[in-house]
């Protein structure tokens, strides 16, 4: 039996709202990853990403029906900083740049990723302190943000991350006392590096 002319309609027309819904989504990874590139101070380290060229055929970036999922550049001699731009990648699961030469503060932006299950920033030049954002994080399991220039206390909202399996934050600044959060709220832990710190205290 045919379907009524409206609901026939009714479906076309929430099939186009979600086809646009969809590539407004693509569309702004792309503008993200660019805006990224752009504040680097030599962007030409990521020349596969031109703006004429599918985002998802560019060095690094791995996607799922058009959405990033993925960036992974590691040792790739980025200079410049983090920008927040990046943090609007709000499919990402991955994101690992360890060992480029990235500077700056770690962008409050960073707790807009729900979905991050991966964050690798070790072997850089960051610096400030861990923003209190990293609380939102909730998927997160593994958290690198060793060999940079990192200071203030952990924060006890890390500790409050219940799927953290991997945490290293050696060879930083980071002082002041462990939260007590870190040994009974992230129950999933199974590795934790904080050597190479001015921490104070009894664990």
């Amino acid at each position: 039996m045919a379907l009524p002319l409206n609901l026939v309609l009714s479906y076309l027309v929430l099939f186009q709202i979600l086809f646009c819904a969809i590539a407004a989504d693509q569309s702004n990874d792309k503008l993200s990853l660019l805006s990224f590139k752009e504040g680097l101070q030599n962007p030409h380290v990521l020349n596969s990403w031109h703006p004429s060229t599918p985002h998802c055929d560019w060095l690094g970036v791995t996607c799922q029906l058009g959405r990033v999922t993925s960036l992974s550049l590691p040792s790739r001699s980025l200079r410049g900083t983090l920008s927040p731009s990046l943090f609007s990648l709000s499919s990402l699961s991955l994101l690992n740049l360890h060992d480029n030469q990235l500077s700056g503060e770690i962008p409050g932006e960073l707790g807009r990723l729900p979905q991050l299950e991966t964050l690798r920033l070790g072997s850089n030049s960051l610096a400030g302190k861990i923003p209190p954002e990293v609380r939102l994080l909730t998927s997160l399991r593994t958290l690198d943000l060793s060999g940079n220039a990192l200071a203030g206390e952990v924060l006890e909202s890390v500790g409050n991350l219940t799927r953290l399996e991997f945490l290293d934050l050696s060879n930083n600044f980071f002082s002041g006392s462990l939260p007590a959060s870190l040994f009974t709220g992230a129950r999933s832990l199974i590795s934790v590096d904080i050597s190479n710190n001015s921490f104070s205290g009894v664990i």
